[in-house]
């Protein structure tokens, strides 16, 4: 899939872009707002301070949700960085890599755009927000990855949803013994029956393809070819 696709796909629920290769689509913190300048002219930048590190992690280890979601597998930081309005730091913002796809379920406050949606999906990497003003997470962005296998999800509308997958024009363009695996579910006001993605694959390469589960139809801006298999 080309990245504009992928930046599309994310757009459903995150700012962040997304990339289903199993690599982690966005590495940057959120960008600051303007800076601020002294009197010296000498720019004004936060940083984090070791206390801040400390007390970030361990509001992320002891909130409910994220606690939960990285308590059951291995992972690293990749990036810690200050949120700031102008030159005032009032929270931090985190970028935890999984060492190998992570299935997760739950409801997620994007800190990116402030939408949240209700999302099961695989994930390679997540985004967390603290606001170090109350201590508490202020949202999270898991970041959809190719699925490992089969999603642990038993309902006949996925099914169906995958059989119009595979189905589609550009799959067929794949070639013959297409394997699908369900990537990602999201619920929200655009898609309230939920929309559903899926990784279909050949020897010939992938696609994702998208399929809103109330109509059973497949979401053309959210479907596309899936580059660095």
């Amino acid at each position: 899939m080309n990245k504009t696709v992928i930046a599309t796909v994310l757009g459903l629920a995150v700012v962040a872009s997304v990339m289903i290769t199993g690599a982690v689509a966005q590495t940057g913190i959120m960008a600051p707002k303007p800076i601020k300048f002294v009197d010296s002219g000498n720019p004004v930048i936060p940083v984090l301070t070791d206390e801040e590190k400390s007390r970030t992690m361990n509001i992320i280890n002891t909130d409910a949700q994220t606690s939960a979601i990285i308590g059951h597998g291995n992972w690293t930081i990749l990036q810690m960085g200050p949120m700031t309005n102008g030159s005032t730091k009032y929270g931090s913002m985190v970028l935890i890599k999984f060492a190998q796809p992570e299935w997760i379920e739950g409801t997620f406050r994007s800190p990116f755009s402030g939408e949240s949606s209700n999302a099961k999906l695989w994930v390679s990497a997540m985004h967390i927000a603290v606001d170090l003003k109350t201590n508490k997470i202020m949202g999270i962005e898991p970041e959809m990855t190719r699925p490992p296998t089969g999603a642990p999800i038993v309902d006949k509308k996925i099914d169906e949803a995958e059989r119009v997958a595979i189905n589609q024009p550009i799959v067929k363009a794949l070639g013959e013994n297409p394997k699908a695996n369900l990537a990602a579910v999201y619920v929200k006001p655009d898609y309230p029956s939920g929309i559903a993605f899926f990784s279909i694959s050949t020897t010939s390469g992938e696609d994702l393809v998208a399929v809103d589960l109330s109509n059973m139809i497949v979401v053309e801006k959210y479907t596309g070819k899936v580059g660095n298999r």
